[in-house]
């Protein structure tokens, strides 16, 4: 079974304002990035990684268009998983 290892958001709105909302908000530590045009950001995936995105604020007209994945880790034929990947920043 494939774990996932590494989250990935790569932001392609133009014109974004952070008083419309839409950041994407980690809990613990606290943190929170704006969209921003052409940006990639990349975190690890774990059980303590707890993040969301906000709401976007009534009235908002423009969108917020971004790609999201992951990079996977998926076990070798005896089950163990393959090196794992760390995304550091």
């Amino acid at each position: 079974r494939a774990v996932r290892m590494v989250t990935f958001n790569l932001y392609l709105t133009k014109r974004w304002e952070a008083a419309w909302g839409g950041r994407l908000v980690w809990k613990h530590p606290r943190m929170e990035i704006v969209p921003s045009f052409n940006t990639l950001v990349l975190f690890n995936v774990g059980e303590n990684t707890h993040h969301w995105v906000e709401p976007i604020a009534a009235g908002v007209t423009e969108r917020r268009l971004s790609v999201t994945g992951w990079f996977l880790n998926t076990p070798d034929r005896h089950g163990a998983p393959k090196k794992k990947l760390n995304i550091k920043i």
